[in-house]
């Protein structure tokens, strides 16, 4: 009898700790950049898209604004509603100052900082948003 009884607890235990079941449609509850690994791009190759227009997101892994946006702009990418690139920064970034509208020449293009999303319409930036105020408003839209 406690032979029954330990493994009647020991089978409840092990099926109530089991992770639920997700529905081939449901978003996982975790959302990461390895989701976005389609769409991840190098540096030099912003301008180079096939797509008349198209966003590129930059971000990094250390940026604490990156991290706090990370799960919108990756839903953001998987609802699919425009062509949405990233562009992850922690590995060759060029900072600077001013207005990038019309550059279309990646030796003359920078962000301000990450996180950043910039539109390019026929190789050339036509929108920039920088930060993370000014890209959740954009995404809200």
């Amino acid at each position: 009898m406690k032979m029954y009884q330990f493994l009647l607890l020991s089978t409840t235990f092990l099926t109530s700790c089991s992770p639920p079941k997700s529905k081939p449609d449901e978003l996982p509850v975790e959302l990461d950049y390895d989701l976005v690994e389609p769409a991840k791009i190098q540096w030099s190759d912003i301008f180079s898209q096939t797509q008349e227009t198209y966003k590129v997101y930059f971000y990094s892994l250390q940026c604490g604004y990156c991290r706090e946006l990370k799960e919108t702009i990756i839903s953001y990418y998987l609802e699919g509603k425009e062509t949405l690139y990233f562009v992850c920064t922690d590995e060759y970034v060029v900072f600077g100052v001013g207005d990038i509208i019309g550059i279309n020449k990646i030796e003359d293009f920078y962000i301000l900082g990450t996180p950043s999303l910039v539109e390019i319409t026929n190789s050339t930036v036509s929108n920039n948003y920088a930060g993370l105020s000014s890209i959740k408003s954009y995404l809200q839209k």
